[in-house]
Parts: C-alpha cells; structure tokens; sequence
C-alpha cells in the first residue's frame, strides 16, 4: 500500500517534484518518503511535508507508521 504521503499527494493532484518545491525538499526526499515511509525521517521533514499538503505533522507521521504496522504483520 501506498504511503500516507504519496496517497495525500496524489489526492491533491500534485506530483513528486512540486511537492518538493511546495516542502522545500529535494524530489529524492519525497521519493524516499513515499517509498520507505517516515519512520526514520527526521522531524523537519516530516514537519515540512505535512505542512505542503496541509496536514497535521503528528496525522501524517502517525498514520505512516502504523500503515508500516500493519505492512509487516
């Protein structure tokens, strides 16, 4: 399943690289993000991401870990 970050992504109609330039990231960072999910990522990142798809840092960090959660069982 998609990552929390790639699903709000999308349902905004954004791609990669402008939720890069929205974050302040690099695409690679957003790649990563979507890819392997937030539970190693700093705060910063997590802060900056959410604030570029206008949600909670605490939502998108909590809902990505658990989605991880539930990948592994």
């Amino acid at each position: 399943m998609a990552s929390m970050v790639r699903k709000l992504r999308v349902e905004k109609g954004m791609t990669q690289e402008e939720l890069a330039d929205r974050s302040g990231l690099s695409r690679l960072t957003v790649v990563l993000a979507e890819r392997d999910g937030l539970g190693k990522a700093k705060a910063k990142t997590v802060v900056a991401l959410a604030d570029a798809l206008g949600t909670d840092a605490g939502f998108l960090f909590a809902s990505d870990v658990h989605q991880e959660l539930q990948d592994e069982n």
